[in-house]
């Protein structure tokens, strides 16, 4: 089941997040629940958070911020159950373009973009803290 979540998740959100380095900091995502186009969805195994996603857009143009599922269920279609509910969520929203980044190591989360029709559009070099490139890529027109 795919709820949405609000500044009443936030502690279950970086519970979720913790063994991600590049999760949402605290204030960052409190302040980002003040965007109005701004949205966190979470997927559930019974009454467990087990995945999120969120993303925001702007008139035309999404972007997904972040898609996380917890390490045991990871392989499961968990991730793509989140990223196909947001593109679908955007696109109603009449969403034409989304952008995401994702670490260039990150070959399981690169290979689950290109198959829902990401493309590889552009390199950050040294974008994250430890020096790791960003890949930025981008779905639609």
């Amino acid at each position: 089941m795919i709820k949405r979540l609000d500044l009443t998740h936030v502690d279950k959100i970086l519970d979720l997040e913790k063994e991600y380095k590049d999760g949402f900091k605290r204030k960052v995502l409190i302040s980002s629940f003040n965007n109005p186009n701004f949205f966190v969805f979470g997927i559930y195994d019974n009454l467990s958070l087990i995945g999120t996603v969120s993303f925001s857009y702007q008139f035309e143009q999404g972007d997904i911020e972040s898609v996380f599922v917890l390490k045991e269920y990871r392989k499961k279609g968990v991730a793509s159950s989140l990223l196909s509910f947001s593109i679908d969520y955007l696109k109603d929203k009449g969403v034409n373009k989304i952008f995401l980044e994702v670490r260039e190591g990150n070959i399981p989360a690169i290979s689950l973009y290109k198959k829902f029709g990401f493309k590889s559009i552009k390199i950050r070099e040294r974008y994250y803290s430890d020096g790791e490139n960003a890949v930025i890529m981008s779905l639609g027109e």
